[in-house]
């Protein structure tokens, strides 16, 4: 959400107003916008209590970033040790997936009654009850199929998925189409790319370009993707 244009249209007073909500009522990316709208107006002092108070709060958040803390809610997550850094997918993210396309794969079999809907329709003519009927279970098993599609793809994907950074040296693995493969590769090989709204940490190396880690959930994420580049690199 843009929360900036969301404040935009709010008077001087409303953003005040907005400014004293108590703490945890206003999201990382509202604080951000909301500070930044208040300086362009100066309708406030920087060394407000109010102002201290909000930006001590977005400090949080920023130590948290750089500590890579919301690469769990990406999906994945990260281990540090005797100069190794590995970052593999997340138990909790691999359970989504297949709970996904399981649940997915369920509302696709509420196309079948559906299937036999429709042939009645043809079969015995327009019917107004039959046919919202036959709609509403074909439209439910659509949805059902992108599900299944989404959370199938997501987990096939990540199988065997892991950056490993060993000193200076950095090793992808994951799966292209039924191999696992592994490439070595160079820090300077590592970069951020925006694109559509999305984030990624993208690999170009040897011909081979793609995306490791891609993210649209905010700044939080975004900054992390950037976080996670840094640390790698």
């Amino acid at each position: 959400m843009n929360y900036k244009k969301v404040f935009f249209n709010k008077s001087n007073e409303e953003l005040l107003e907005l400014l004293e909500h108590d703490e945890g009522t206003i999201n990382y990316s509202a604080k951000l916008s909301l500070l930044d709208l208040l300086k362009e107006r100066k309708i406030i002092d920087e060394d407000d209590p109010r102002v201290i108070a909000i930006k001590q709060s977005l400090q949080v958040e920023e130590d948290k970033i750089k500590d890579l803390k919301y690469l769990h809610n990406m999906g994945f997550k990260i281990h540090a040790a005797d100069g190794q850094v590995k970052i593999v997918r997340s138990g909790m993210a691999k359970f989504v997936d297949l709970l996904g396309a399981f649940l997915g794969f369920l509302l696709m079999l509420v196309f079948i009654p559906a299937f036999g809907r429709w042939r009645e329709i043809f079969d015995t003519g327009m019917e107004i009850m039959p046919l919202v009927f036959a709609i509403v279970l074909s439209v439910i098993g659509l949805l059902g199929l992108m599900l299944f599609q989404k959370g199938a793809a997501r987990f096939i994907d990540h199988l065997g998925f892991e950056i490993l950074k060993d000193g200076s040296a950095i090793r992808v693995s994951r799966l292209t189409g039924f191999k696992l493969n592994k490439f070595d590769v160079a820090p300077n090989a590592l970069f951020v790319e925006k694109n559509d709204g999305n984030v990624s940490l993208v690999c170009d190396s040897n011909d081979t370009r793609f995306a490791l880690i891609t993210t649209h959930g905010g700044p939080r994420f975004e900054k992390t993707i950037y976080y996670l580049k840094s640390e790698l690199a």
